[in-house]
């Protein structure tokens, strides 16, 4: 996952947000106090893969979850109320930014996806709900470690436990 891709894409689509960053988890975020709300921060997720369908090579779906951490001015009432009332817009903002959009397109088929939300985090200044989305990626070879290897230019081969005269030697065409 790109995070810094997914930290430019919310600060492009989303000017409500006074502070975009990237951290690696709530209590690191929640941490910055002196961040200008409302802000949101870019956590990783989970990964979850399908099981790998060839038995000689690699081609496998990977889930990848982004996680949003929206965080929103909670002074002016310490139950949540008034920080809840925005929260409607900064997720209508979010799922402008992230719905359906391609990262990688090379191997991402579908854009990202709404996966779930919830309440983090809510002291007496700031209200923190996070918002997952996921996306699904496809592994294949040129994703992994490819060796090096001389070609295969001919085969020699003689098996005498099932008949001491049967030989073959059969010389490859090269291109």
């Amino acid at each position: 996952m790109n995070y810094a891709a997914v930290i430019a894409q919310i600060k492009q689509h989303c000017p409500m947000f006074k502070n975009v960053a990237g951290s690696a988890d709530v209590e690191h975020a929640m941490s910055n106090a002196n961040l200008p709300i409302p802000c949101a921060f870019v956590l990783p997720g989970p990964m979850e893969a399908a099981p790998n369908t060839e038995s000689n090579g690699l081609n496998q779906i990977v889930s990848e979850t982004v996680c949003v951490l929206l965080v929103l001015d909670n002074r002016s009432d310490r139950r949540g109320q008034a920080a809840i009332l925005t929260l409607d817009q900064a997720i209508s903002a979010l799922h402008k930014a992230l719905l359906n959009w391609r990262m990688d397109p090379d191997i991402q088929p579908k854009g990202f996806e709404f996966e779930s939300a919830e309440l983090a985090s809510m002291d007496g200044a700031r209200l923190a709900y996070q918002v997952n989305y996921s996306r699904e990626i496809w592994l294949t070879d040129c994703d992994g470690f490819e060796p090096s290897s001389e070609p295969l230019l001919n085969i020699d081969g003689h098996d005498e436990r099932l008949d001491p005269s049967w030989r073959f030697d059969v010389s490859l065409p090269q291109t």
